[in-house]
């Protein structure tokens, strides 16, 4: 089971004013594998309201979409989550499965935000999720279905937007994601 919460905080108003050079949409972001949580959200208003738990949406689509067009090639991916400290999301592919862990590495930060190599210290410690597996079906299907409802909801409000280059990647990426999957069910 793999499943992308969030709620985007801003109002329809501010988006409004956002342009292409300064648009930072936040809000409160999950993800849930297999039951248990990595991140931020609640139901609760009073708690989805609190900045501290504000994350920037666009980030987390566009690399979650890179590594869905990128991880069967690679085998492997390594995502730094800039929100917490020393703390990364694993992602290795096997046999039409996703393997997911949260990793925390104490004083290390040979990664950048995302890479496809396997650089991490062996020095380790394992988070909310250790080697869990989902299809990759699961995760890309939600991947594709979260981000795309993000972009049309924000594209709605503001179409000035697609020029974003952050939005602009989420976009080029789903369209050979959509393409993609289009040419599997053809087949």
């Amino acid at each position: 089971m793999f499943k992308i919460n969030y709620t985007i905080m801003d109002t329809e108003d501010e988006i409004k004013t956002f342009t292409p050079s300064d648009c930072c949409i936040t809000g409160p972001f999950e993800i849930v594998v297999n039951e248990k949580g990595h991140g931020d959200y609640s139901e609760d208003e009073q708690i989805r309201k609190c900045p501290v738990f504000f994350e920037i949406l666009p980030f987390w689509f566009e690399y979650l979409t890179t590594i869905v067009k990128e991880i069967k090639k690679h085998g492997y991916a390594l995502l730094n989550e800039i929100e917490s400290y020393n703390t990364w999301i694993e992602f290795i592919y096997k046999e039409n499965d996703i393997e997911l862990s949260i990793i925390r590495v104490e004083k290390w930060n040979e990664c950048g935000l995302l890479s496809f190599e396997r650089i991490l210290p062996p020095e380790i410690e394992y988070g909310e999720w250790k080697k869990e597996r989902i299809t990759f079906d699961e995760f890309s299907n939600e991947v594709i279905n979260a981000a795309d409802r993000f972009l049309r909801t924000i594209y709605s409000i503001n179409p000035t937007l697609r020029e974003d280059y952050t939005l602009g990647m989420i976009e080029k990426n789903l369209i050979v994601l959509k393409k993609r999957k289009m040419t599997l069910t053809k087949k």
